[in-house]
């Protein structure tokens, strides 16, 4: 397969990949508020961590772990990101 066309398909699977995300998460944030239960919007809930550790979504210390977790899963991204594109230059 050619660069261009391997990189354009690379760019829709990153584009549906966005998209199913995003769905889920607004699908989410309608049911958490329906329930009025924000725990349906943990991070270890929303990538469903919870079938292999029970209970991880459950208690304040787990909320804040959870954001601290999807934060710096952000920023480790992020980094790789701006090397990456650095490299590229």
């Amino acid at each position: 397969m050619e660069k261009a066309k391997k990189s354009k398909t690379w760019e829709n699977i990153k584009g549906f990949i966005l998209f199913s995300a995003i769905t889920h998460l607004i699908l989410l944030a309608i049911y958490s508020i329906i329930k009025g239960d924000i725990t349906l919007l943990n991070y270890f809930n929303v990538i469903d961590i919870d079938l292999f550790f029970p209970n991880i979504s459950k208690g304040t210390y787990n909320q804040i772990f959870a954001a601290i977790s999807m934060i710096g899963i952000f920023f480790i991204i992020r980094f790789i990101n701006s090397r990456r594109k650095s490299v590229d230059n």
